[in-house]
């Protein structure tokens, strides 16, 4: 049973919730066209990364500030997940979620 359902305030970088591209487009006014060209972007900086979900692609909420704007804390952590042989975006964000006594 997580924090949430104890009462507590949730671990926002345990935060295991995703956010599609319309998620991101509400965030932002309904700018649909603008928001994807932005996300485009931030996946080619590597500020982001997606996971696909069927037919889905999904930006994990653990990237995410509050305001909806990639986490620069996370960006050289993800350059060098990114650059992992094997890893795709499933086994990254679970790395990212999962509890470590290695960090």
């Amino acid at each position: 049973m997580g924090a949430a359902a104890e009462g507590a305030d949730p671990d926002p970088l345990i935060d295991l919730s995703q956010i599609d591209f319309d998620g991101l487009a509400r965030r932002f006014g309904d700018r649909k066209r603008a928001e994807t060209d932005r996300l485009a972007q931030q996946l080619g900086d590597r500020s982001l990364f997606v996971i696909r979900h069927g037919r889905d692609q999904l930006v994990p909420a653990v990237l995410l500030t509050e305001a909806g704007e990639p986490r620069p804390e996370l960006r050289p952590l993800l350059e060098v997940l990114l650059d992992a042989d094997g890893l795709g975006g499933w086994s990254i964000w679970t790395w990212l979620t999962a509890h470590s006594s290695l960090l």
